[in-house]
């Protein structure tokens, strides 16, 4: 980002005391009044129960599918709202804990 000036989004693990962590990671440049750019501003999100919940809710259609028994499994999307719901199989929005 401080090479070319644009702005990047990104999710990263980071591994402290034995445990990942999950962020949602934005990185600008910070331009004075002349459009110059005199720093950076960053804006990192714990992400960690989102994304185990998924990785749970992978797993879960991997033994569905038949992954136990070495057959083929299938990939479904997501659909995920930012205020942690999840589309269920009949289009509905349900709690992503659920």
């Amino acid at each position: 980002m401080l090479r070319s000036g644009v702005g990047t989004h990104t999710e990263i693990a980071v591994t402290f005391h034995d445990e990942t962590h999950y962020f949602d990671l934005t990185v600008e440049p910070l331009h004075d009044q002349k459009r110059v750019c005199v720093g950076l501003t960053c804006a990192a999100t714990d992400i960690t129960q989102l994304k185990l919940s998924v990785l749970d809710y992978e797993r879960g259609l991997e033994t569905s599918t038949g992954a136990r028994r070495g057959e083929p499994t299938e990939r479904a999307a997501l659909h995920l709202c930012f205020c942690k719901r999840i589309k269920d199989e009949h289009d509905t929005w349900q709690v992503l804990e659920t």
